[in-house]
């Protein structure tokens, strides 16, 4: 079975706009507005910069991707050609790009070389980031971890001595 054609059927977008959830056969022109549909802003990652060596030089990486290939069509009784334009995107240095496009997002959802998301972000990290980055953000990741841990146990505290006081007074 074709795991990249399940995608494709299994993919979905909901609008910002009009609020429609569609699928790629539905096509993509919204009612609300002229145009395609909006969708919710999405970040990818273009890892395809693994040969270059220097962590520096790998920065500088922004590849583009031809996700649909110009289509040139020769009506053969007329002899009118008719063209399909094709989608090309560019990611910016590091190998990043943020699209609302869904025409754009569904290419991209199904490119194998091309990953979104956490698991995008965390393989990005470790193509870009030099070690001492990595610690950086691992620590800085941590410390926010705890914080966010004293905090909730300060709010449990709080509540704890809210319940002793409240079942301390008695009621006549």
């Amino acid at each position: 079975m074709d795991v990249r054609g399940i995608k494709a059927r299994q993919w979905e977008g909901r609008c910002i706009i009009c609020g429609k959830t569609f699928k790629y056969a539905d096509g993509f022109e919204c009612d609300a507005q002229p145009g395609r549909h909006t969708l919710d802003p999405k970040e990818y990652f273009h890892l395809g910069a693994g040969h270059i060596q220097s962590i520096r030089d790998r920065r500088i990486f922004s590849p583009s991707l031809n996700l649909v290939s110009d289509l040139e069509i020769r009506d053969k009784v007329t002899g009118q050609i008719t063209r399909i334009e094709g989608l090309i995107v560019h990611f910016k240095e590091g190998g990043k790009y943020e699209t609302s496009d869904p025409l754009e997002q569904y290419h991209l959802d199904l490119h194998p070389a091309v990953l979104f998301g956490q698991a995008g972000r965390e393989a990005w990290d470790k193509m870009y980031l030099t070690p001492d980055q990595q610690l950086n953000k691992a620590q800085a990741q941590l410390a926010d971890i705890q914080k966010q841990i004293r905090e909730n146990n300060a709010l449990l505290n709080l509540t704890k001595d809210n319940k002793k006081e409240t079942h301390g007074v008695g009621v006549r």
